[in-house]
């Protein structure tokens, strides 16, 4: 267990949280069909946090969900940039 890999993937999983909580509020104000799409993408970011957040802790076997450190930094980037592109200042 690298708490590097631990630590992005715990913070991959609480971004794409903030994320889809932010698209579930929007949708429930504008009623827009693209941010619910928007919202269901999020939503499958952050079950893949989940995932990785579970297989890094090893608290169940998941082999196929353990990613690298380098894979979870690129996702947290993507992460980073659809949350500045999402917040309104």
């Amino acid at each position: 267990m690298d708490p590097l890999a631990l630590a992005l993937a715990a913070i991959l999983a609480g971004l794409s949280f903030l994320l889809l909580l932010q698209m579930l509020i929007t949708y429930s104000r504008v009623r827009n069909v693209k941010v619910i799409l928007l919202a269901a993408g999020f939503a499958l970011f952050f079950i893949e946090g989940l995932l990785v957040l579970i297989a890094q802790t090893g608290v169940v076997s998941l082999p196929a969900f353990a990613m690298s450190r380098e894979l979870l930094l690129v996702n947290l980037f993507v992460l980073v940039f659809l949350y500045a592109g999402t917040v309104k200042s």
